[in-house]
């Protein structure tokens, strides 16, 4: 929940030993077809999320990690049926 996620990214790069792994989970926006995240409300309640954009996509994360110089991006996605509801996404240094 930043304004900045690559500024942010880049600070954990520098901060990360060499060889160190970031890990973290993050939800996707929507579900199958665009179908909102059914806990869009709850999380909605709290600032620092919905007012930086909540969700992003996958391919986004990937996009700033290897923007930042992280390497081995990999994900697991968590999914209901055929709904993605996001999973783990990591990398290393």
């Amino acid at each position: 929940c930043a304004d900045d996620k690559s500024k942010t990214l880049k600070y954990i790069f520098d901060a990360l030993v060499d060889n160190g792994t970031i890990v973290f989970a993050e939800g996707a926006p929507s579900t199958h077809n665009g179908i909102p995240w059914a806990l869009s409300g709850f999380y909605g309640m709290f600032d620092g999320w919905w007012n930086v954009g909540g969700f992003i996509e996958r391919s986004e994360w990937v996009r700033h990690l290897d923007e930042v110089g992280f390497r081995n991006i990999g994900w697991s996605m968590l999914q209901a049926g055929h709904h993605d509801l996001g999973g783990l996404i990591w990398a290393k240094k």
